[in-house]
């Protein structure tokens, strides 16, 4: 069982920093597509998740209290995963950042 929510949670990691670059190449290319918009809802279910769970995920929650507070909850190494909160946070800053300061480009001279 530990196996399948490791590589559920892996997926699930995939999907939002997939939907993350997404965001960012849409924003610096001026792409508005059905895909930004199921990005932006991804990202934001998921921010709402880790609002609800304290900065935590829930997985993590759920993998600590089933087994040992020590097992991993992402099939990944330790040094990768320790740092996914952060990297996928920074993410979002660049996301936000060139949303709100798009990328514009200068006619030819």
């Amino acid at each position: 069982m530990l196996i399948l929510v490791q590589l559920f949670h892996l997926a699930v990691t995939l999907y939002m920093f997939t939907c993350l670059f997404y965001m960012i190449y849409c924003h610096v290319y001026g792409k508005q597509t059905r895909w930004l918009a199921i990005a932006y809802l991804s990202v934001l279910v998921e921010t709402v998740v880790f609002f609800v769970y304290g900065w935590v995920c829930p997985l993590r929650v759920w993998v600590s209290s089933q087994y040992s507070p020590d097992t991993a909850d992402i099939l990944l190494p330790s040094t990768l995963s320790q740092h996914i909160t952060e990297a996928g946070i920074g993410l979002l800053a660049i996301a936000i950042l060139t949303k709100i300061y798009p990328f514009k480009s200068r006619p030819a001279r």
